[in-house]
């Protein structure tokens, strides 16, 4: 009975696909045979023989007459159409799966290439989000717009002062210092307690800082302008909620008290709202006092006093627009470039995978010889080959983009890790947990990888490769 059946198929079967067919069913066979026994082997044979027969039959009847045909324990077609069709698809989800799964070596190879390299990308746009995308815990920051001056962007302090009075599009401006006394600090400040010194973050902002930013402190009060016109400055300060929690233990009657800041007593006059750590991803600050108290921090001498020199440039300035005063920018200069430069990389990185994992499944067309030779003979045409391609693309991308998700909460934190000290950066400036952007930025990499590579397999794909 299997000779007869196999002379059928010689004689049915286009003779390119012939031998590649009956290749793959005797090979089959034998794995059946090893299995379940001769007998039960003969007669999986014999029936999968019949039905590569009756499917080559209809199929060439149904290209003759133009009529669709009833298939074997199936339908006819164009009844229970939407129903059929989630049937046809989940029959070639499972299809591509078994494909894959038969190919271990290939499928952790691909999973682990996009895994890597879409993990990093994730990464990298995690840290864009975090320090350029994500809303400021401020009012209405739409509001807020940064005056730059020069390549650098800082102002002096006397030049603030003026600017103050000439800015007739803000409602008022503020100058704030947050990076040069925080991590890693040239001349650092420490809070003293007795014999312990601990050093702290600090931000040296004008009086004008909280209102500008519209962040009312939840306990006490914010600086105000008064705090910076005393002569060498009031020594009050105002802590983060952070500092707060992590140096006085959350104490409720912690405003009125006095701290010693690298020799200089100060009063902690407020506590600025949780989630509220500055204006700038280059430091997550302890605390802010009043700028013209850098005299205290870096005592000037008889010729060089820092907050009168007009040349010296190291105050950022921020200012609230008046209602009706459209902002001329969305974003400062330097935003923008960072954020092209880390998209930039995001995209190279995707570009790179993409090549990788696509040479990886071209290469493969040529093992698949028989599979593919065995589709054909059962009546799938270039179409059907190409949605296999872009499903058997598609579940190695999700695989991928979910282990991509999980290692970039790690990779994330090692990147910014690296930025922080080579940038001088804090490392807990940033708020890098993924938010629904994160989410849709990977679903986006998985949905991208999956039609370019199954696409371009199924461009290059050609019939006369497996015999068609």
């Amino acid at each position: 009975m299997r000779r007869l059946v196999v002379i059928a198929l010689r004689l049915l079967l286009p003779r390119p696909d012939r031998e590649h067919v009956l290749a793959e069913l005797d090979e089959l066979r034998v794995v059946k045979a090893a299995r379940l026994g001769p007998e039960a082997a003969d007669a999986w044979f014999r029936k999968q023989a019949i039905i590569f027969i009756v499917r080559i039959l209809t199929s060439r009847t149904e290209a003759r007459t133009g009529v669709p045909q009833r298939r074997p324990g199936g339908k006819t077609p164009g009844r229970g159409l939407h129903t059929s069709q989630l049937m046809d698809l989940s029959r070639e989800v499972g299809i591509s799966a078994r494909t894959l799964l038969r190919a271990r070596g290939f499928l952790a190879l691909t999973v682990s290439c996009l895994a890597l390299g879409l993990g990093a990308a994730t990464a990298i746009f995690s840290i864009a989000n975090a320090l350029l995308l994500r809303p400021q815990p401020f009012q209405d920051p739409e509001r807020i717009v940064g005056l730059m001056q020069g390549d650098f962007g800082n102002h002096s302090y006397p030049n603030f002062l003026g600017l103050q009075e000439e800015c007739a599009s803000f409602m008022d401006l503020a100058a704030y210092d947050e990076t040069w006394y925080g991590e890693g600090a040239d001349k650092p400040v420490f809070l003293r307690e007795g014999a312990n010194a601990t050093q702290v973050s600090v931000g040296m902002v004008s009086g004008e800082y909280f209102s500008v930013l519209g962040v009312a402190p939840v306990m006490g009060r914010p600086l105000l302008p008064r705090d910076n016109l005393v002569a060498g400055g009031n020594p009050v300060t105002v802590l983060s909620w952070s500092f707060w929690q992590r140096q006085f233990g959350e104490e409720q009657g912690v405003v009125g008290r006095e701290i010693d800041l690298s020799g200089t007593t100060y009063e902690i006059v407020g506590v600025a709202p949780e989630g509220f750590l500055g204006t700038s991803h280059r430091s997550s600050t302890d605390l802010w006092i009043p700028a013209v108290m850098r005299r205290a921090v870096e005592p000037p001498d008889a010729e060089f006093d820092i907050v009168t020199r007009a040349d010296w440039h190291w105050v950022n300035i921020l200012g609230r627009l008046k209602p009706g005063v459209a902002p001329e920018i969305a974003k400062p200069r330097r935003t923008v470039s960072y954020l092209r430069i880390l998209l930039f990389a995001v995209g190279l990185v995707v570009v790179v995978v993409c090549v990788n994992v696509t040479s990886l499944f071209l290469g493969r067309l040529d093992e698949r010889r028989a599979e593919i030779s065995v589709r054909t003979a059962l009546g799938a045409g270039r179409s059907a080959l190409a949605r296999q391609f872009i499903l058997e693309a598609t579940l190695v991308a999700g695989i991928g983009g979910l282990g991509a998700f999980l290692l970039s909460l790690w990779f994330s934190d090692l990147l910014f890790g690296m930025m922080a000290r080579g940038m001088r950066l804090s490392a807990s400036a940033a708020d890098l947990s993924p938010d629904p952007r994160v989410f849709l930025f990977t679903l986006g990499l998985v949905a991208g990888c999956s039609l370019v590579i199954g696409g371009v397999t199924a461009l290059r794909y050609r019939p006369e490769r497996v015999g068609h």
